[in-house]
């Protein structure tokens, strides 16, 4: 009669097995200067713990965004893309929820689209947001919708300070995109149900 715990043995030693684990997301660095920087190792951008808020930094290649972009967050001439293929979107603001900054960046690659969006701070009745408390939508240079997700709340990240306070939100996810959709986006913008 085999020995259902040797299977057990064995399954716990490939789990826990050196090399088998992923890579982290992020690096937290220091630099001489005392600033704490966190690095993402997935979309290549980086943050600054200012205040105890993290503040993305700008990319110096990159163009400054003009003052004029809309509350859709279109832009004529959304950033260029990095080398890698990362699309830093101009930076805005959500006065009517109270949302001072917002900085989204997208990526695709293999058919997927990455993005991930940051809020500051969190926006007013967030709270009452429920399973999906906002949609993300890209579209064309006409305006036409390419791709629509509803952002589960277990995809949203509350960003805290240094005493565990949330200050922030940070949305990650991924969604199949085809390249020909990914290829024609050209302005996104953030739905909300609160």
């Amino acid at each position: 009669m085999p020995c259902p715990h040797a299977w057990v043995v064995i399954v716990a030693c490939v789990a826990f097995a050196p090399g088998c684990s992923a890579p982290a997301r992020y690096q937290i660095v220091t630099t001489s200067d005392g600033r704490v920087i966190r690095l993402d190792q997935w979309f290549g951008d980086a943050m600054v713990l200012r205040d105890n808020v993290l503040v993305p930094i700008r990319v110096s290649a990159a163009p400054t965004p003009s003052p004029d972009s809309t509350r859709q967050f279109s832009s004529d001439n959304p950033l260029a893309p990095t080398p890698a293929g990362v699309h830093y979107w101009p930076m805005d603001s959500l006065p009517n929820i109270g949302i001072k900054a917002i900085h989204a960046i997208t990526r695709c690659r293999q058919e997927k689209l990455y993005y991930r969006i940051d809020l500051s701070p969190i926006p007013r009745g967030y709270a009452n947001g429920g399973a999906y408390p906002f949609t993300l939508h890209l579209d064309d240079v006409a305006g036409f919708r390419l791709v629509e997700v509803p952002i589960p709340a277990t995809d949203i990240t509350r960003i805290v300070d240094s005493l565990g306070a949330a200050r922030a939100l940070q949305i990650n996810g991924t969604t199949p995109t085809s390249a020909a959709d990914c290829a024609e986006i050209a302005s996104w913008g953030l739905l909300w149900r609160f």
